[in-house]
């Protein structure tokens, strides 16, 4: 069993977008298995991060990081990705703001992504 951490990036095969592909994905909740997908294109409604390629070796461009909706992935298909490392502190800093003061995602969503990161930044590790 794997169990990534906060701010890990996989390559996984998202089938919940359309047309279904591999994407960039940020690990947001280690527990739950949510993610946020990273995009190439800033989209007000996936309400966006901008993410920089100098910063982050495993993009191929800067991107954007989606914030609108979390993906939940199970072990399996994690086991059966590419880990490509982790986003910086800063990142993970703007991913816990614009979560703050999301209005796409759910009361429930917003206070398990907090408490999962909020736990991260305190301890550095997965609960």
């Amino acid at each position: 069993m794997i169990v990534p951490a906060v701010g890990d990036v996989y390559r996984i095969q998202v089938t919940e977008v359309y047309p279904p592909k591999t994407k960039r994905c940020i690990c947001i909740h280690p527990t739950g298995l949510w993610f946020f997908l990273i995009n190439s294109e800033n989209r007000d409604i996936y309400d966006c991060i901008p993410i920089l390629k100098e910063k982050n070796n495993f993009l191929d461009y800067d991107s954007y990081i989606s914030t609108n909706r979390t993906f939940e992935f199970d072990n399996e298909l994690i086991l059966k990705s590419n880990y490509l490392g982790r986003i910086s502190e800063n990142d993970i800093g703007a991913i816990l703001n614009r979560v703050n003061n999301s209005k796409f995602l759910s009361q429930n969503q917003k206070t398990e992504i907090i408490n999962s990161i909020s736990y991260w930044k305190t301890n550095n590790t997965t609960p």
